[in-house]
């Protein structure tokens, strides 16, 4: 077993050069064991008592969580510190790429592919939303107003409104609720999360890119590339 350990933080020596005042002298370790035999590597991540944290991406909401030790891979997204200029982000593949940023493009590439087919997908799923249902919602509101009483769905007599408005009451909120679900706009949640996963590779850069810059594999801001 081959073995390749990274001590991160602002008092060592590290990979690249790290300044940020968020990030604790030894704040982090990172584990890369490699078997002989089949080549295949294993990575992990150990948080060493820092002050303020380290976080890694879930990819599938966008959102930073807090790990005390986990396991990573090359694509995992990482932040050392808070998220602002006191804190570094960068993904784990720059621990053996310092000096270029090629395999970070690449990934950010295939996030704004990813995006794209996915908002496309709800695209669809939104226009047949708004096909279906103003009918669906119609129909319920008309049913609500049908005389129960007559099709014999409740009693006779002077109960008989009441029960018709216990059924009617819960069928136009179902519906109006129905309305309300349907008019959700996902699409603004997909693109919220993609935005917030479109950060530059540069560890000290902190910009959110867009997708020109990605197309263009370069930072605007820092000239990364």
């Amino acid at each position: 077993m081959g073995k390749q350990v990274f001590l991160l933080g602002r008092g060592v020596d590290g990979p690249f050069k790290i300044e940020a005042e968020g990030v604790s002298k030894r704040h982090a370790l990172v584990t890369i064991t490699t078997d002989d035999a089949t080549g295949e590597t294993q990575w992990e991540i150990k948080d060493l008592g820092s002050t303020n944290g380290t976080f890694i991406r879930d990819d599938a909401t966008g959102e930073m969580r807090r790990v005390s030790e986990d396991k990573i891979t090359p694509e995992t997204f990482i932040r050392l510190g808070p998220q602002d200029v006191r804190g570094i982000t960068f993904y784990a593949c720059h621990l053996l790429s310092p000096d270029n940023y090629d395999t970070e493009f690449n990934l950010l590439g295939g996030i704004v592919s990813r995006f794209r087919k996915e908002l496309d997908r709800e695209e669809t799923k939104t226009q047949m939303r708004n096909l279906v249902t103003p009918i669906l919602y119609l129909f319920v509101i008309i049913v609500s107003f049908m005389p129960f009483e007559k099709f014999g769905i409740t009693g006779n007599g002077d109960s008989a409104k009441a029960e018709a408005w216990l059924l009617r009451v819960p069928m136009m909120l179902g519906g109006l609720i129905g309305f309300l679900l349907a008019m959700y706009n996902k699409k603004k949640v997909i693109t919220k999360r993609y935005e917030s996963m479109r950060c530059c590779p540069n560890p000290g850069c902190n910009h959110t890119l867009s997708e020109a810059e990605i197309e263009m594999r370069q930072c605007s801001r820092c000239k990364a590339h």
